[in-house]
This record gives structure tokens, C-alpha cells and sequence, in this order.
């Protein structure tokens, strides 16, 4: 009976730990992209800084992966100088042909929670 009782405290906290630990974990619930001074449009050619918030519960990480696009969707292939850095200073290039440029941000936490911003690129085809 000794022996029975040791394992079951034993087990009892070992459960309280693992959930006590899980339930710790960071969760990502949501991400913000915002444009500096929250433009909606750019020219070719020039740049314009992004910032990303990622919200949820127990201190997600902020860090998110940059993308660029030129569909809502990740898909759209946009001009070879048309970028963002990993910091989100986001250029159009001269030559870019797309309307429109989705500028993306995902998690790196938790890919499947993103946001992103539409600009229309004027002066494009």
C-alpha cells in the first residue's frame, strides 16, 4: 500500500507539472500589419517602413517573416527589386507592373496567423 500511494503522488504531480507547464506556452492570437503613417498607396520606386504586433497570450514572440505579393492570397509574382527586409522596409521597383502589392507579415511563432496591407502602386500598367 506504501508503494501504491508513493507512485500515485508520484503521477499526480507529474500531471500537475505537465500542466501547469502547458499551459504557459505562448499563443499567438493575432497579427497587425500597419504602414508608416498608414498609407495606402506608394509609388515606383519608393519606400515606405511597416510594422507588425503580434498579440496573444503569455508573451508571444513579435517576430514575423515578411512577405510580398501581388495577391491577397501569398500567390502574385511582383518585380525582382520589389521587396521587403527582414526589418520591413518594404521598396517598390521602377519597373514593377503589379496594382496592387500585398505586403504581408506572418508569424514566426505561428505561421497560420498573419495580416497583411494592400497598396495600390500608381504610375503601374
Amino acid at each position: 500500500m506504501k508503494n501504491f500511494l508513493k507512485r500515485l503522488r508520484i503521477i499526480a504531480l507529474t500531471v500537475i507539472f505537465a500542466l501547469a507547464v502547458s499551459g504557459c506556452s505562448p499563443q499567438v492570437e493575432s497579427v497587425v500589419v500597419n504602414s508608416n503613417g498608414g498609407a495606402n498607396s506608394i509609388r515606383k520606386g519608393d519606400t515606405m517602413s511597416f510594422s507588425a504586433t503580434v498579440t496573444g497570450k503569455n508573451n508571444p514572440s513579435q517576430n514575423v517573416k515578411w512577405s510580398v505579393s501581388s495577391k491577397s492570397d501569398g500567390s502574385g509574382a511582383v518585380a525582382d527589386g520589389t521587396n521587403i527586409s527582414p526589418s520591413g522596409t518594404f521598396i517598390v521597383d521602377a519597373r514593377e507592373t503589379a496594382a496592387n502589392i500585398y505586403v504581408r507579415a506572418a508569424s514566426a511563432q505561428s505561421a497560420d496567423k498573419y495580416d497583411y496591407a494592400q497598396l495600390k502602386v500608381e504610375g503601374s500598367s
